[in-house]
């Protein structure tokens, strides 16, 4: 036959796991839930799954206010919270917030993690991502330990 000895053309190799979701959406959210869940042990997750509950719930109550829009990377409560466990600034990029420079290019290059910040412009913001994202991260964060009265609440 074509095929010749072995009968190639009837085994399939092993389907692939597709690469997790890079833009924003609820799959890449669920995906960076997962890493946190995975690989973090649960009271860093439940402190980052707090952490993100957070932004997320303040994006939510000030939708007209700049600040919970940028997180600096330097930042240490962030660093340590979020971005030192894995999943972390996965999730916030799964909502909608790119790596972003601001000061002037000798500022930067001086000291580029001061002036870098994870940013959600008002075009990227979806407020029901925002929500479905608000109940994933609080599942996730209650089966890792957080008391009912730790998630903040969506309303002022």
């Amino acid at each position: 036959s074509a095929l010749g000895a072995g009968g190639s053309g009837t085994t399939a190799a092993a389907p692939r796991a597709p690469p997790p979701p890079s833009g924003p959406g609820l799959e890449a959210a669920v995906s960076a839930l997962t890493k946190i869940r995975t690989e973090t042990f649960d009271e860093p997750a439940r402190v980052c799954l707090l952490t993100i509950l957070k932004y997320i719930a303040n994006l939510i109550k000030m939708p007209l206010d700049p600040r919970p829009r940028s997180i600096r990377l330097s930042n240490q409560a962030f660093k340590e919270r979020v971005a030192g466990q894995n999943g972390g600034v996965d999730a916030l990029k799964a909502l909608g917030f790119v790596l972003e420079e601001k000061g002037l290019p000798h500022e930067v290059a001086r000291d580029r993690e001061h002036h870098t910040f994870l940013t959600l412009t008002e075009q990227e913001e979806d407020e029901g991502l925002l929500r479905k994202a608000f109940e994933l991260f609080k599942t996730g964060a209650l089966e890792v330990g957080a008391a009912p009265k730790e998630i903040p609440r969506l309303v002022a």
